[in-house]
């Protein structure tokens, strides 16, 4: 084995060392430096024709401009090379069955091709360099094996009209059925920029990363979804990203009784319609022939709904055009779907990327997608919807803390917990406030202050500590005052415009008696600078008063007080007055 990577990175650094022997010796050695890409792909053929292996990201037609590739041949069934036709191709419809042949709309390109076995040579590391020129492109390619080197001309005959404003190339293995795999396999510009791998029109071929795409580990939200008996089906984001990079991350966990005959990607801006890409652009590939009959069912999700396969789309959204990777791991291995089909119009300013899975009624779905994450490039959590009804499971903190907003009081100590919308809050103890973050997850709250991580049973309404400590949601109350036959006392309502803090109003009057306090119904006087955390009503107490009747048949002798407990449940939050108010008010 050690011998075998030996001769490869031998082979590599001979074919480096052709690149420079390539490139034209009046040229400034600054000018004409490449810097190799350190990704690497790999393509598997099973039985496979008609194959183009190119980059699958343009970086322009502009005369001038350089692509490059390279590749090793790990395995290769040679009896199946000897009719083969193998060459270079440039071309601006990579997706086409011949994509050397002209379109309708005038597109296409040309390659030159050698009916030798030239480029799937068996344990040969191969190395092209295309330049784009004003009649369509130029090629160098050479090969090395172990110590030695050779260069590579294809003069037999080429194939195709020659075109110009070509953005794809590579190589082209034609007519026979080829089993092999190829490793190292590099699409790059001059600067080492990864340009991508794919290969088009054939089925039997699959490309991959040998190291892939690494999956998020910062955003914490995943869902479940679950589909049953559904058909034209659109996963998308919920809201709006702030990047045009969107992410999705799932796996298939079941797939029963499944055909989708169409599946794909959709860029929208009409996501829950129930054909989003009528509002938008949509690549996808088609299953097996529509002709099927009705009563025939077969697990078969098509390409991104392969059960126990996991998935990582990557949606790119540029100035002209929607770039998508689409990465299939199973097995660990690592592999990537080409979407063959595009249907529809693009726009940079639709916000919603879609998977797709159709189509029409006779195409039911029924899987079960686990550990579904959709984000962005700032890592922000982007929510999950979906324009058909199905179960949505979420998994992680809460994402709406609007819900939250609110003041939280221990009527042991009166204690302040106040818990903002943005997931902030502020603290309150013996008259001493500090300022922190908190999360909601799985029914814990979690508190951070500046040296202290608390958890709370959170239950809505009230949340619990560890030391059994409880903490109340505050409402908004009423205080009443009830002065017997005394002077009138306007009433007072709390809320987060005052803090939840009571006013001692001004002293009432009655003719021959001296105003003493304002009592509770329990017969205890009311502490005016604590936070109210309940409608009440208050009764004055008189010097002179024997007794005071209240309320039907209750009498109080000597204390005329009662409460009556009156409130309402408008959602707010707040602390202590010139302190901690939060913004605003919500229903509850």
């Amino acid at each position: 084995m050690k011998k075998q990577a030996i001769k490869k990175v031998v082979s590599f650094m001979f074919a480096m060392i052709i690149l420079v022997a390539c490139i034209p010796t009046t040229a400034n050695a600054v000018e004409w430096n490449v810097t190799p890409s350190k990704v690497n792909y790999f393509v598997e053929m099973n039985d496979a024709s008609n194959i183009f292996l190119c980059n699958k990201k343009s970086i322009g037609t502009k005369v001038g401009t350089e692509y490059y590739m390279t590749y090793t041949v790990d395995s290769v069934d040679e009896e199946a090379l000897e009719l083969a036709n193998q060459g270079v191709m440039g071309t601006n419809v990579p997706a086409n069955p011949y994509p050397y042949l002209t379109t309708e709309d005038g597109k296409g390109g040309y390659y030159m091709l050698d009916n030798a076995n030239k480029l799937l040579v068996e344990g040969r590391t191969y190395f092209i360099k295309f330049t784009i020129t004003e009649d369509g492109y130029q090629y160098r390619a050479a090969w090395a094996q172990n110590n030695k080197s050779r260069y590579l001309e294809f003069n037999l005959s080429t194939a195709g009209e020659v075109k110009t404003e070509l953005g794809y190339f590579g190589v082209w293995f034609g007519c026979n059925h080829i089993t092999g795999s190829l490793t190292k396999v590099r699409f790059y510009d001059k600067a080492g920029n990864d340009l991508g791998a794919q290969v088009t029109v054939n089925k039997n071929a699959e490309v991959g990363r040998e190291d892939p795409f690494p999956k998020d580990t910062k955003v914490e939200h995943t869902y479940d979804i679950i589909l049953k008996d559904r058909t034209n089906v659109a996963i998308s984001n919920k809201r709006v990203p702030t990047s045009d990079t969107v992410y999705m991350e799932y796996k298939v966990e079941s797939v029963e009784n499944t055909h989708a005959y169409q599946t794909g990607v959709i860029l929208s801006s009409a996501p829950t319609a129930g054909y989003p890409y009528l509002n938008g652009l949509m690549y996808f590939n088609r299953g097996m022939d529509v002709t099927i009959e009705k009563d025939v069912t077969k697990v078969d999700g098509g390409p991104l709904l392969q059960q126990g396969a996991e998935y990582l789309i990557i949606f790119e959204r540029k100035t002209d055009a929607l770039e998508v990777t689409a990465q299939k791991t199973l097995n660990g291995k690592a592999t990537y779907i080409t979407f063959e089909i595009t249907f529809g119009s693009y726009s940079k300013d639709a916000d919603y990327f879609s998977l797709w899975f159709g189509e029409g009624p006779d195409f039911k779905v029924n899987a079960t997608l686990t550990d579904f994450k959709c984000y962005d490039s700032n890592k922000n959590n982007l929510g999950v919807q979906c324009n058909q009804t199905c179960e949505i499971i979420h998994h992680g903190q809460l994402e709406d803390y609007a819900g939250c907003e609110a003041m939280y009081v221990c009527k042991e100590d009166y204690s302040l917990y106040a818990l903002y919308e943005d997931q902030s809050l502020k603290y309150t103890e013996n008259d001493e406030t500090q300022s922190g973050t908190y999360r909601v997850e799985d029914s814990v709250l979690t508190t951070q202050l500046v040296d202290e991580k608390r958890n709370y049973d959170f239950k809505y309404r009230f949340f619990i500590g560890e030391d059994e400590r409880t903490y109340r949601r505050l409402h908004s109350y009423k205080l009443t005052f009830d002065t017997g036959d005394g002077s009138k006392v306007e009433s007072q309502v709390l809320n987060a415009d005052n803090g939840y803090m009571p006013m001692r109003p001004s002293e009432p009057t009655l003719e021959g008696n001296t105003f003493e306090g304002w009592y509770t119904s329990d017969g205890e006087e009311y502490k005016f600078d604590r936070i109210a955390t309940e409608s009440m009503t208050l009764y004055a107490k008189w010097k002179n008063v024997n007794y005071k009747q209240v309320n039907t048949n209750r009498l109080f002798y000597a204390m005329p007080y009662i409460a009556i407990a009156v409130g309402t449940v408008l959602l707010v939050a707040s602390a202590v007055a010139g302190v901690i108010i939060i913004k605003g008010k919500k229903n509850g």
